[in-house]
């Protein structure tokens, strides 16, 4: 056991780098944005625009990421259920670099800007 420490201990120093987040700002994106650099996004949620049936989406990096899915009419009835399909959960971190957008049925991107702050 005392044999593996020094190898444990040199893995556990050389990958503990820390970093520091301060809140810059609170933004709501309403077109194309990219995370600044020694920046990161902390997306709280999106301003769905759904009134019937639809499925609600953002872009991260132009991929689609669905927030909402809802349908009122399953099955022939009149009932109003979730639809089925996965959804992606609130909150979304994005790293500097990334490119955020409006997708379908979504009029807003509610943010929360951070400044990274290293500590080597």
């Amino acid at each position: 056991m005392i044999k593996y420490l020094p190898l444990f201990l040199m893995c556990y120093f050389s990958f503990s780098q820390s970093i520091d987040l301060e809140l810059s700002q609170v933004l709501l994106l309403e077109d194309e944005s990219t995370v600044p650099e020694n920046k990161v996004w902390k997306i709280e949620s999106a301003l769905v625009n759904c009134y019937h049936s639809c499925v609600a989406t953002i872009l991260i990096n132009n991929n689609y990421v669905r927030v909402y899915n809802y349908s009122t009419d399953v099955n022939n009835s009149n009932q109003k259920t979730a639809a089925s399909g996965p959804i992606t959960k609130f909150p979304i971190w994005v790293p500097s670099g990334t490119i955020v957008n409006l997708g379908d049925e979504v009029s807003g991107i509610s943010v929360l800007e951070f400044n990274t702050i290293s500590n080597e």
